[in-house]
């Protein structure tokens, strides 16, 4: 590994993300309509448990209590609103999303874009090295399937919370739904056009409830941002203000020019602070219900994708071939005796 290609990300001494009741590995993942904010560091183990080989739940940020105190926070009895500032100007840095699977030391060794994915492997030198492969998220990945590493969609947005101790410091905001990802990117690019970039716009992250065939209709929960003022103009005059203050006091305001994103390698992520997302089942009905997944309905049948034909054929010889089917039952229909006027 070269150690100057390493990308570095600011340092995120907290994780939000939306909160579930259900346990790791449940059948079912259970929303509860809140938002948590959890530390790096794990509870404390009872010590009826500590022999027990399962990673502890990470412990609360002291964060989460200061917000409780506010006025949203407290009419609900639980965290529903997080004021936040974007940490970085553009919504490219801002906002990252990749697949990335994990061995089974927790150790990151595959990371892609649903395209291509820069893969670890060990040398005939038993040395690790970092290869190119093809990328087609975890449903039909090979590698995934071989039960090599746990693979799965992460999501992951750089945010600062007014109020908290260190400047210099994020808060991540983690999740692993599509829905999610899309959500905030929409959002945020508006923002980054309205605002001329993401610094300084008051923002609060919140959390709403949608359903959708593949959760069998079933509520779940969902990031979203908000303005924090009342209005498009009232937000433009505190972005105005924040940035004329941090230009005269002499401060570099361009800070997505000092992280650069990672050009080579598999890169690095904690996981522990993503272990739940790989200890939970992927909440889509065909996954839930044991049922065919939307390829095997496609294809046709489990195991035409790792053939000889690739996923497009396969799909485009099913279609040719239901479209025969309705075809000649149209024929059949219309072949009937003539009526005679």
């Amino acid at each position: 590994m070269n150690l100057s290609t390493i990308p570095v990300r600011p340092y995120a001494e907290g994780i939000i993300r939306i909160a579930t009741t259900s346990e790791p590995g449940a059948e079912k993942v259970v929303f509860d309509g809140s938002i948590e904010i959890l530390a790096r560091h794990h509870q404390a183990r009872e010590a009826d448990v500590i022999a027990v080989p399962r990673v502890p739940r990470l412990a609360k940020h002291p964060m989460r209590d200061k917000l409780m105190e506010e006025q949203p926070n407290k009419e609900a009895g639980k965290l529903v609103e997080v004021p936040i500032r974007m940490f970085f100007g553009k919504t490219s840095n801002a906002l990252t999303v990749a697949y990335q699977a994990y061995d089974a030391d927790g150790r990151l060794v595959c990371r892609g874009n649903g395209e291509t994915a820069k893969r670890t492997s060990l040398s005939d030198k038993n040395v690790r090295v970092v290869m190119d492969a093809p990328c087609s998220g975890p449903e039909t990945c090979e590698f995934a399937a071989s039960g090599q590493a746990r693979c799965r969609r992460q999501v992951c947005m750089s945010v600062q919370i007014p109020g908290q101790d260190n400047p210099l410091s994020t808060f991540e905001v983690r999740s692993s739904s599509y829905n999610s990802y899309k959500t905030l990117k929409g959002q945020l690019e508006l923002v980054e056009r309205r605002f001329g970039g993401l610094r300084h716009v008051p923002l609060r992250l919140q959390i709403w409830p949608t359903s959708n065939q593949a959760s069998e209709f079933e509520s779940f929960d969902v990031f979203k941002i908000a303005l924090a003022t009342a209005t498009e103009l009232e937000a433009m005059k505190a972005v105005k203000m924040a940035r004329t203050d941090e230009s005269e006091a002499g401060l570099e305001s361009d800070v997505d020019a000092a992280y650069t994103a990672a050009t080579e390698g598999v890169g690095e992520d904690d996981f522990e602070i993503v272990t739940d997302f790989y200890t939970q089942r992927p909440a889509t009905a065909a996954r839930r219900s044991g049922g065919a997944s939307l390829v095997d309905q496609l294809t046709g049948a489990k195991g035409q994708v790792s053939g000889g034909s690739s996923l497009a054929e396969n799909i485009i010889a099913n279609a040719m071939a239901r479209a025969g089917e309705a075809s000649g039952k149209e024929k059949a229909q219309c072949s009937g005796p003539t009526i005679q006027a």
